[in-house]
């Protein structure tokens, strides 16, 4: 991914993640909760498991904003297309959508290329991953990675890709690392989770609260209320409810 993109797009995008981290109240130290930030920024998620290769898509209507997210990929995965999206949202005005995977290094789109190179710098800044490893120690082995990408939510395939940008590990050190992380990580003590897929089905967004208080307080139609939902595709506050055979409706947050 970063050896195909040019040093210009590889300064726009680390440009724009710092931007974006200072206009989102970050410093380049802090990890970033992503999912808490999109909610607090008004752009809906919706998390379901794809049987698609597709890491997720974005999409843009009028001031509503919604990021669909593939579950059925690895919750560092999940982060990462997350941010891939953002950038999209913030960078990409004339993209009213669009279906991505995410660190494909067969895309031939620079705008992909530079949303992938945001998202690793968005998460993984170069100072954070410097300050932090000075703190672990001064050996570069496994546990620092796993120790970097566990604090700062990146996927471990990302890390040893922005460890290797960085010229931290070398691309022999990167074949070495890039097996067995989930014992390694479990031995050493850290929740999997980041490693796993979650194939959750939750919806993200205050979008429904908000149209709902509309509606309660006489300012929108129950018409205008469902074509709202619809909209923002939440068709399912309108005709979920438990499943025809019994499953569980989705989980809204």
């Amino acid at each position: 991914m970063f050896n195909l993109a040019s040093t210009d797009l590889r300064r726009r995008a680390r440009v724009r993640a710092q931007e974006s981290r200072e206009v989102f109240g970050f410093n380049n130290l802090v990890p970033i909760d992503i999912w808490k930030l999109l909610q607090s920024n008004g752009i809906s998620v919706i998390k379901e498991p794809l049987e698609s290769e597709i890491s997720g898509l974005f999409m843009r209507k009028g001031d509503t904003q919604l990021i669909l997210i593939n579950s059925a990929r690895t919750l560092g995965h999940q982060n990462f297309t997350a941010a891939h999206e953002l950038f999209h949202l913030r960078y990409n005005p004339e993209m009213v959508g669009r279906a991505c995977k995410v660190m494909n290094f067969n895309s031939k789109s620079q705008t992909e290329r530079e949303a992938d190179l945001y998202a690793a710098y968005f998460l993984a800044p170069d100072e954070a991953i410097k300050r932090y490893l000075t703190k672990h120690g001064t050996s570069m082995d496994i546990a620092a990675v796993i120790f970097l990408e566990q604090f700062l939510g990146l996927s471990h395939q990302a890390m040893l890709i922005r460890l290797q940008e960085l010229g931290v590990i070398d691309s022999a050190m990167s074949e070495r690392m890039s097996k067995g992380v989930v014992r390694t990580a479990k031995e050493l003590g850290y929740n999997t989770d980041l490693y796993r897929p979650t194939n959750d089905r939750i919806i993200i967004s205050d979008y429904a609260e908000k149209a709902k208080r509309a509606l309660e307080q006489g300012l929108i139609s129950f018409g205008r209320y469902e074509e709202l939902l619809i909209e923002a595709g939440l068709e399912d506050i309108i005709y979920g409810g438990e499943d025809d055979d019994g499953g569980d409706e989705a989980i809204f947050i």
